[in-house]
């Protein structure tokens, strides 16, 4: 379990300083996405904004998970898969070189789109070998279907690899940047060696620098791929899930300061309104207006 003396000071379990934190959190999300609307591949501004709304989707996922269903292993798979997504980030939009990170954003792009063309590829053989289980009509819209999602996908890997192809840093490392584009891999640990990949246990270290954390991070596969561990009966009292609020509360914090420093608005710009929101309601309207405040500068600072 990951210690918050400062939250616990003030009389606050894990439980209430989640709720207190995703309020925030979901406010400046909600103010950000307002704030630039396209989603668009290639506007990695707006490309980010749409991977850290759906982590803030997926924390709230998780607190109904953790609070309302008591579900300890599906709760930590989501946990898993949030690290998973918040390490891919910091390892692609925290690159210090602006070429790389572009580079690196169009390649991961790359990684789920051919991975997606394969599918449907396999999906669309399948189903011509079905014909005859299906009506005419519904084999006709099925097919037509697969063959526009497989249209897409093909223009948009070849638009992704057209980008790359035009940066300034193909021209330097046109053998590598081939390399990194047939093995689709923005994990790549340096230019010069394009056929190694970061390890995911060390990407995590971006999150929070802890080898414990690290650790659970890593641990968390075995609830990820349904392995033994999953078979473990645990208490379903509240301490037993303290753990996993925890970790939530540290891949929340994250993503928060992200929100808070990535893009152009700071977080008084970001939570400006926030205690005439729905937000704030949710949680801070049911407590006393001295520790509200407290409660509120802390989590300014």
């Amino acid at each position: 379990m990951i210690k918050i003396p400062e939250l616990e000071s003030f009389g606050f379990d894990f439980k209430n300083t989640y709720i207190a934190i995703y309020s925030m959190l979901g406010y400046e999300m909600e103010r950000l996405s307002q704030s630039h609307l396209s989603r668009a591949v290639n506007d990695i501004y707006g490309y980010r904004i749409l991977m850290l709304t759906r982590m803030t989707k997926s924390f709230h996922t998780l607190y109904s998970t953790l609070a309302e269903c008591h579900d300890y292993v599906s709760s930590s798979t989501l946990i898993r898969m949030l690290a998973d997504s918040l390490a891919a980030y910091l390892t692609i939009y925290h690159e210090q070189d602006d070429e790389e990170m572009k580079l690196r954003h169009f390649l991961y792009v790359i990684d789920g789109t051919k991975l997606r063309l394969d599918y449907l590829e396999k999906s669309m053989q399948i189903l011509k070998g079905r014909a005859s289980s299906m009506s005419d009509n519904e084999h006709i819209s099925i097919l037509s279907e697969s063959e526009n999602s497989v249209n897409k996908c093909r223009n948009l890997l070849k638009s992704c690899t057209d980008v790359i192809k035009f940066m300034p840093v193909y021209k330097l490392y046109k053998n590598e940047i081939d390399i990194l584009i047939q093995n689709r891999n923005w994990q790549y640990q340096s230019l010069s060696r394009p056929k190694i990949k970061q390890h995911w246990a060390d990407m995590y270290l971006r999150i929070d620098n802890r080898e414990i954390v690290k650790g659970m991070f890593s641990f968390l596969s075995q609830y990820a791929h349904g392995l033994s561990v999953s078979n473990l009966i645990l208490g379903s009292d509240m301490e037993a899930f303290y753990p996993l609020y925890s970790y939530g509360i540290v891949l929340m914090g994250k993503v928060k300061e992200i929100v808070e420093n990535d893009f152009n608005m700071d977080k008084y710009e970001l939570l400006d309104g926030f205690m005439q929101s729905d937000f704030f309601e949710g949680y801070f309207g049911s407590i006393s207006d001295a520790k509200r405040q407290e409660m509120i500068d802390l989590l300014l600072k």
